[in-house]
């Protein structure tokens, strides 16, 4: 990622890197962004607070991150704080963690 919100997944294969998929350009940068292990789908939240869920193998977003845009709380986009870091449930593949 970079500071003008372009996301790029890169794959490795046979020691080569190979562009996989870009995400869409969302107009605020992301603060925090992961992988989770067991889905392959990242996770990223940007400055506004915003929160969203891409499936790395189908290429879009996820039926969940659809949902949670049509349904965002106002108070979760009032927060001060940026999100500084994502992590997973290990024992539970549907929860995320965030950290600000």
């Amino acid at each position: 990622a970079d500071p003008c919100s372009n996301i790029v997944v890169w794959v490795r294969k046979n020691e080569k890197w190979n562009s996989h998929c870009k995400l869409p350009k969302y107009q605020y940068p992301p603060t925090a962004m992961a992988i989770h292990p067991n889905t392959a789908c990242l996770v990223v939240a940007y400055s506004d607070n915003s929160i969203v869920e891409y499936d790395i193998k189908k290429r879009a977003f996820s039926t969940f991150s659809r949902r949670l845009q049509k349904f965002f709380f106002t108070q979760w986009k009032l927060r001060t704080y940026p999100f500084r870091n994502i992590t997973f449930d290990p024992r539970v593949d549907n929860i995320v963690i965030l950290h600000d």
